[in-house]
Order: structure tokens, then C-alpha cells, then sequence
């Protein structure tokens, strides 16, 4: 009962914090990523992709899009890094960092 408690209440603070917005979110577009379609064969089946250009790790087109997309992330979730910040404390809080040994089952039991 505490737990479901505990999650109803973490539920109504993060859905009233992502209802705050600033200006710089609401002037932010969202990137959008090109399509570049490219015929993969296999199987005697074709199938286009028009994101497989976002494989190549080296390509400074790729990696600008990522690099738009974190900044996005950030500007859209800014409002809420307290509320992260405590939720993670939270749930770090709950682990036991100390444990000596990974728990194993015998006999239907599991043993720390």
C-alpha cells in the first residue's frame, strides 16, 4: 500500500512540473532528422531506410543532429531537474549499496 501510495504521489508532482513551460521551450523546434533512403537487400527482400545514414558514428552531419537533439532534450526538461535530482536521490536512497554477493536461487529460495 505505501509503495502504490509513494508512486501516486511521485506521479502528481512530475505531471504538475511537466506542465510548466518557458518561453525558451516554446520558441525551441524539435530537430528533425533528413531522410536519405538507402535499398538494404537481403533474403531476396528489399527494404528501404531512410535513417540508416544515422549509423555512420563518424559523420559530422550525425553527429551535429545528435548534438540538436540533446540540446532539445535539455531546453524541453529543464523545468524539472530538481524534481529528477530528488527522484534519483529517492531511489538511490531504497538500494542497498553494500551488498557482498549477487543473490542465487536454491532450492525455489533466494539466498544473499
Amino acid at each position: 500500500m505505501y509503495q502504490k501510495t509513494l508512486l501516486l504521489v511521485i506521479s502528481i508532482i512530475f505531471a504538475a512540473s511537466c506542465g510548466k513551460t518557458n518561453k525558451s521551450q516554446d520558441n525551441m523546434q524539435a530537430p528533425v532528422a533528413a531522410k536519405k533512403p538507402k535499398e538494404l537487400k537481403a533474403n531476396d527482400d528489399i527494404r528501404i531506410d531512410n535513417y540508416y545514414w544515422l549509423n555512420e558514428r563518424e559523420n559530422p552531419e550525425v553527429i551535429a543532429y545528435l548534438e540538436a537533439e540533446n540540446t532539445y532534450y535539455k531546453t524541453q526538461t529543464a523545468h524539472t531537474e530538481a524534481f529528477q535530482k530528488s527522484l534519483f536521490e529517492e531511489m538511490k536512497s531504497r538500494i542497498k549499496e553494500d551488498d557482498q554477493s549477487v543473490p542465487y536461487k536454491k532450492n525455489g529460495y533466494y539466498y544473499i
